[in-house]
């Protein structure tokens, strides 16, 4: 039964992630379609509402309840006749079980979207976002090393050697249920594609379109004629290009900043005005990151996580090359 939302108030389409994968880019681009509308805000996180508290702490804040978001879309349909709800943690792994249902419920003919990147990229990307909101820690290495640690726990390993090895047919790190001690995983667990895809597969079938972030950048028409087609539009020629690529997770925060988050006044901004114009006043209100905090390359952690990927991305990664003609780093699963 879906009683988070009424029957009548689900988006048409989903662009259910992963973070810091293109997921703005492609949101901004496709309501540049006359029959396309983004809700505001932009990721509202209704349908993984309630299903576990390792979601962000920024999603828990910007989630909107029932009313509000049955108000989101009836505001974005009067724009557009295709309304978008673009929410990156709906691909958490800790919810994306419970999430992809919910989906699925409220609207069996739901077009759904996910955005894919080198997972090794989409990592740092994702680390250095974190790090500007003050939600990681300083050194990209320590923060991977901690979610290994956490993994290990979720799935039984003793060291990185058995911990890659169960993680080739385990499934324990998937879904709310952890042993008390575990702590949070998904800054690299983000990037274990095949299982996390399988997912919304196994809801959605063929209502599935996964696209490469490195496509969507260097032929950004190609990626849109398919995504129209998909959603059975007529071709149109919509405004954007590099600068839709969301580049705040290079930025620090600032004590003006953090006052305007630590306020709500931040969250409210999201709420009411268009995503563009926050992502241009955040980003004159951040700050450049320090150098010499990503350490990950060359790292004991780095390797890992190059293993890891290389068994629980190496699907994903063959099928974005087939059908792109993308190719991402070397993944060689040992």
């Amino acid at each position: 039964m879906v009683d988070h939302c009424l029957a009548d108030e689900y988006p048409d389409i989903v662009i259910a992630g992963f973070p810091k994968a293109g997921t703005t880019a492609l949101a901004t681009l496709l309501s540049g379609h006359r029959q396309v509308s983004l809700m505001e805000p932009k990721e509202p996180h209704r349908f993984s509402w309630g299903l576990d508290p390792d979601i962000p702490a920024r999603a828990r804040a910007n989630g909107l309840n029932a009313a509000d978001y049955g108000a989101a879309i009836a505001a974005a349909r009067r724009r557009g006749r295709l309304v978008i709800d673009a929410s990156t943690s709906y691909c958490h792994p800790a919810v994306i079980a419970g999430t992809a249902r919910r989906l699925k419920e409220a609207n069996p003919g739901l077009k759904v979207f996910l955005m894919v990147r080198d997972p090794v990229k989409r990592l740092v990307s994702d680390w250095r976002m974190r790090r500007a909101e003050g939600w990681a820690r300083l050194r990209l290495s320590e923060e991977v090393r901690d979610n290994l640690k956490a993994l290990a726990i979720a799935v039984g390993a003793a060291a990185d050697d058995d911990l890659v090895e169960r993680m080739q047919s385990s499934r324990d790190w998937l879904g709310p249920d952890r042993p008390p001690d575990r702590g949070s995983i998904s800054l690299i667990a983000c990037g274990f594609y095949d299982p996390l895809v399988e997912v919304y597969a196994r809801e959605f079938g063929e209502s599935l379109l996964v696209i490469p972030q490195e496509s969507l950048r260097s032929d950004q028409g190609l990626v849109l004629g398919r995504c129209f087609a998909y959603l059975g539009l007529a071709p149109e020629p919509v405004a954007g290009g590099s600068d839709e690529f969301n580049v705040g997770d290079h930025r620090l925060e600032t004590g003006v900043s953090r006052l305007l988050r630590r306020t709500g006044i931040a969250g409210l901004a999201q709420r009411l005005l268009p995503h563009s114009l926050v992502a241009r006043v955040r980003h004159a209100l951040t700050r450049k990151s320090e150098p010499g905090l990503d350490d990950l390359a060359g790292s004991p952690e780095g390797a890992v996580m190059e293993r890891l990927y290389g068994v629980l991305s190496a699907a994903t990664a063959a099928r974005m090359e087939r059908e792109y003609g993308v190719r991402w780093g070397p993944r060689r699963p040992t």
